[in-house]
């Protein structure tokens, strides 16, 4: 279903023209909980970090996010010990792994592994590619 469906919205106007998506786009910000949202943070990835130093680690009540850096590969990139590393995100702890990172196209890979404390814990990577260059975006 549309935004627009799921906030009965009534539609009036043909979507896709300039100012029926700028008038739909008012009336669903208008009927959006900000306080439900305004601890949420969005990332911008049009430029990836290209080193260390760089990278991007936030923490959300729920999961984080890691950006890293540009890789020429996809081995050097799962060869790196932080794009490896399974921690919890609650506590920190390293992860039981359950199932190792696996693809399920080419450009998104999953894992699962167990915290004692916080039971499962599941993993996302998205691979995207810049330029013939690989970088990540990771969320557990």
């Amino acid at each position: 279903t549309s935004a627009v469906e799921y906030l009965n919205i009534q539609e009036e106007h043909e979507f896709h023209r300039a100012l029926s998506d700028a008038y739909y786009t008012a009336r669903i910000l208008q009927s959006m909980d900000y306080d439900k949202y305004k601890d949420r943070l969005s990332i911008d990835t049009f430029y990836s970090p290209r080193i260390k130093e760089e990278e991007i680690f936030v923490r959300f009540d729920e999961y984080t996010k890691l950006v890293t850096r540009e890789f020429l590969t996809k081995d050097e990139l799962f060869a790196d010990k932080d794009v490896r590393l399974m921690l919890c995100n609650k506590c920190d702890k390293p992860l039981k792994k359950h199932l190792d990172w696996f693809s399920d196209c080419g450009k998104t890979y999953y894992c699962l592994g167990e915290c004692k404390e916080h039971g499962y814990v599941r993993g996302k990577i998205k691979i995207k590619n810049v330029k013939k260059i690989v970088f990540m975006l990771s969320r557990l």
